[in-house]
């Protein structure tokens, strides 16, 4: 699991789920379709989060990271744009793991270092946005990084074998898998304020 590999190089993980528990969606992952309603949902849960997170003792409050996948990869994606003016405070550097990059398509700047862990058979979220806004340059203000595992698909972190659910590949792959959570853990450490 990704929070073992992030707990195992000294992060203190919080793990939460916005939409499933709220009952949207049919109280199912992926359930009917929410839009972008429900990235802002979560995008505000993400700042929340940071939030009680930056008032317990224990935790420093300068290095807080996200993380997330596919919808959530997304929040944890806008979360790093410098365009979510309203949440004015930035995490310290954010993973998102197959997110929907097609917020990447009208943005140019991060207030966040932002690490993309994309798929490159991925039929649902295509990286090819995020590798493009890489290749183009037009991404500015803070480090940007994508990773895109060749022959993986949605979903590749997930222990389950290949299935297609909504019309759409998803399946394991340990190799990107493990891939991804090592050039995390290093994209978050390499990130740290001491």
């Amino acid at each position: 699991m990704r929070m073992r590999a992030l707990t195992r190089n000294g992060f203190a993980v919080l793990y939460f789920e916005s939409i499933c528990t709220r009952g949207m969606g049919g109280g199912k992952a992926c359930g009917p379709p929410l839009g972008m309603a429900a990235t802002v949902l979560v995008l505000n849960d993400v700042f929340n989060a940071k939030a009680a997170l930056a008032r317990v003792k224990t935790i420093d409050r300068d290095n807080i990271f996200v993380a997330g996948e596919s919808l959530h990869a997304g929040a944890a994606l806008m979360a790093a744009l410098k365009s979510q003016s309203r949440h004015d405070d930035a995490f310290r550097a954010a993973a998102a793991w197959y997110p929907n990059c097609r917020t990447l398509a009208y943005a140019n700047a991060l207030k966040s270092p932002l690490l993309v862990l994309g798929a490159g058979k991925d039929d649902w979220t295509s990286p090819s946005i995020c590798q493009y806004a890489k290749k183009d340059g037009r991404m500015t203000g803070a480090d940007y990084e994508v990773i895109v595992a060749p022959n993986a698909l949605h979903g590749f972190d997930q222990p389950r074998g290949r299935y297609r659910f909504k019309g759409h590949w998803l399946g394991y792959d340990a190799g990107a898998t493990a891939a991804g959570r090592r050039a995390m853990v290093e994209f978050f450490k390499a990130h740290i304020v001491k």
